[in-house]
């Protein structure tokens, strides 16, 4: 970024997007590994699906605007343009992979507390004599 800057290859508008793009990306980065690895809620992991369908969205834009750009360098804007298809691919893909797998990856916050096959009713029911060995609950 700084020799296209210094060479004079690169416009204001080609800096602006780059240097834009790869703080968004580095965020989403962020986001996804921790949305993914500490937080899998339903809540989450829809909030992370809309980021992901914001960023492509964004990546196609960016596309359609530098692929026939003609200010700086003709070849700086086929490159920025192509990495931002590439992009916008790599996010959809993402997106769908997510999409069709979002039942295996996202954690109920109640799957924590028992071993999620629901049968927690024993763990109840064994508790609640009150820690007293061969005490019995009368319902």
């Amino acid at each position: 970024m700084v020799t296209l800057h210094q060479s004079g290859d690169a416009s204001i508008a080609l800096l602006v997007a780059v240097i834009w793009t790869g703080l968004i990306h580095l965020a989403l980065g962020v986001l996804g590994t921790f949305v993914l690895k500490r937080f899998p809620t339903s809540f989450s992991v829809g909030f992370f699906l809309g980021v992901l369908v914001v960023l492509a969205n964004q990546n196609i834009i960016l596309y359609a605007s530098f692929h026939k750009y003609t200010q700086g360098s003709a070849r700086a804007n086929q490159v920025f343009a192509s990495l931002g298809f590439v992009l916008f691919g790599v996010l959809t893909f993402m997106t769908l992979l997510l999409v069709h797998f979002k039942q295996e990856v996202v954690i109920s916050p109640m799957d924590t507390i028992g071993n999620g096959d629901g049968d927690d009713d024993e763990i109840n029911n064994s508790n609640a004599g009150g820690g007293v060995p061969g005490s019995t609950v009368v319902a």
